[in-house]
């Protein structure tokens, strides 16, 4: 999945997105060619749910296993997340951990780059507020997790410019880009995958506060209680 010149990729692209599989195109093609990489069965599962393998839904997954090891869940614990912005790491951690909204255990908030930048550490952003919730104890310990993008496109051999084309989805490297990081990631073992994940802040406090985090911007009310 190298670099084709861009007329061909165009071309090739179409033709394949004009016969049976039509739109489903890219789900198709990223899940099976990561499938042939033997990911995680989570992550695989993961990536039906979504409808598609993205580097998102790698991240999530990478969380997931993160906070097994670092929060991981004792008697009476459930989890509870809070993803913002609301993108493709949720659907993970929603299929890992049955979190849902229903559930009052998984919820997305949207929220501006400039806020983001606010609580970024050494250029990487915050993504996720997880927390370990306990009612019966009546606490609260979390973390607020962000995912180093720039270690991850250096080891998978694919460039930000790439995965973020100026003209987005109209360029067809914006999904080879995706495919290509997702099956790339998917290879690679534990211990070098929880090393894209960095703790930006750990927080604890009553079991209310985690109704608190997913009613507003969930950094604003971590980094001010």
């Amino acid at each position: 999945m190298g670099a084709l010149p861009q007329g061909y990729r165009e071309v090739g692209l179409q033709k394949a997105g004009s016969g049976l599989i039509g739109q489903k195109l890219f789900s198709v093609v990223s899940i099976a060619v990561t499938w042939a990489v033997e990911p995680p069965w989570a992550l695989l599962q993961a990536a039906c749910f979504h409808d598609h393998f993205c580097p998102g839904v790698n991240s999530g997954y990478i969380a997931g296993l993160y906070l097994m090891e670092q929060l991981p869940l004792r008697q009476g614990d459930q989890y509870v997340f809070v993803v913002s912005p609301g993108k493709c790491a949720a659907d993970a951690l929603q299929v890992m951990f049955n979190t849902t909204p229903g559930k009052s255990s998984g919820y997305a908030t949207a929220i501006s780059d400039a806020s983001l930048e606010k609580y970024a550490r050494a250029g990487v952003p915050p993504s996720i507020v997880a927390m370990r919730v306990n009612k019966k104890a009546d606490a609260c310990t979390g973390k607020v997790l962000g995912f180093d993008w720039k270690k991850a496109y250096a080891d998978t051999g694919v460039k930000a410019e790439e995965h973020a084309p100026p003209d987005g989805p109209a360029n067809p490297m914006f999904w080879v880009a995706r495919a290509k990081m997702s099956r790339e990631l998917a290879r690679f073992p534990k211990e070098k995958l929880l090393a894209y994940i960095v703790e930006l802040k750990p927080f604890s406090g009553k079991a209310s506060l985690a109704d608190q985090v997913a009613g507003a911007d969930p950094y604003a009310v971590v980094w001010n209680q």
